[in-house]
């Protein structure tokens, strides 16, 4: 939650003080919920916050005016902006935040009682498809058969909702198999393979500017500036074993804030990644600072 402080607009001081603003902006669309309602004399002609970016780091960036509302003879409450998805089991978790924005955003879906589940494990056919959605991509660019050399995996069959998610991520090299032709798309995430197949976003540029979510690949812009920032440095993880296969995402993750441990001093490599956590790590992943637009 971040406070907001209203400005003058057209020579009238706003009334309500601060407000608060449930989500940030990404690379895609951008949803915001004022959660306190406005009140605002008649002749008011818009609404200004002012906004200051910060980066994963908490590195602040230069405080702006932002308008979130601009019409003539202005009466206001928290209608005026959209409000953010919410499920039934979601309201007062940690993740909340992130499970809420990424519903707006359309990029995760709950089950038919209105549910997050989201302590609940993320299977390996669901990241395909939330990472390659991620990317912009919808279900008429998927293929229908095998594109790519060692993407045709013996448990991934053309019937099954997932094939060409899993395909399509098999194809941009986001995830690989697990071994023996097999893409076990039933099997649990653990963390490392979360944050790896994460970390692989910043060698791809969306899909459009129009209905991707990664500009340019947000990943790689925030590590190739990441020397002119003071970061969060080496991660403290006492568990991430040297040359592995994830060392390398989790070091680039921790330092630009997109990683946490589950202690101060622990990973947990092998835990299975929640649907709440995942929500958190591409919240994080996908968005860069704090803004309103």
């Amino acid at each position: 939650m971040k406070d907001i402080t209203f400005a003058a607009a057209g020579g009238v001081v706003l009334l309500g003080g601060l407000g608060e603003v449930d989500a940030q902006a990404t690379q895609g669309p951008v949803f915001k919920m004022v959660t306190r309602r406005l009140t605002v004399p008649s002749d008011a002609i818009s609404i200004k916050v002012d906004a200051q970016a910060s980066d994963f780091a908490g590195n602040k960036q230069p405080a702006s005016p932002v308008t979130i509302v601009d019409r003539p003879s202005l009466t206001s409450d928290s209608s005026d902006v959209a409000p953010c998805k919410s499920f039934t089991d979601v309201a007062g978790h940690w993740a909340e935040v992130y499970i809420r924005y990424l519903g707006s955003a359309g990029l995760i879906a709950g089950f038919p009682d209105g549910s997050y589940k989201p302590d609940a494990p993320v299977l390996r056919a669901q990241l395909a498809k939330l990472l390659v959605a991620s990317l912009g991509y919808g279900p008429g660019d998927l293929p229908p058969v095998p594109t790519s050399p060692g993407c045709n995996f013996t448990d991934v069959s053309d019937s099954a909702w997932y094939a060409g998610w899993v395909r399509k991520a098999c194809h941009l090299e986001i995830m690989v198999g697990v071994g023996g032709g097999k893409f076990a798309p039933q099997d649990p995430v653990t963390r490392a393979q979360a944050v790896t197949a994460i970390w692989r976003l910043k060698d791809q540029s969306d899909k459009s500017s129009t209905t991707g979510f990664v500009d340019e690949s947000v990943l790689k812009n925030e590590l190739v500036t990441a020397a002119n920032r003071t970061l969060r440095g080496a991660p403290p993880f006492t568990d991430v074993v040297a040359f592995s296969y994830y060392e390398q995402a989790v070091t680039d993750l921790y330092n630009i804030g997109v990683v946490d441990g589950t202690t101060s001093t622990t990973f947990s490599p092998d835990a299975p990644v929640t649907r709440g956590q995942v929500a958190k790590l591409l919240y994080r992943a996908l968005g860069r600072w704090f803004e309103l637009k």
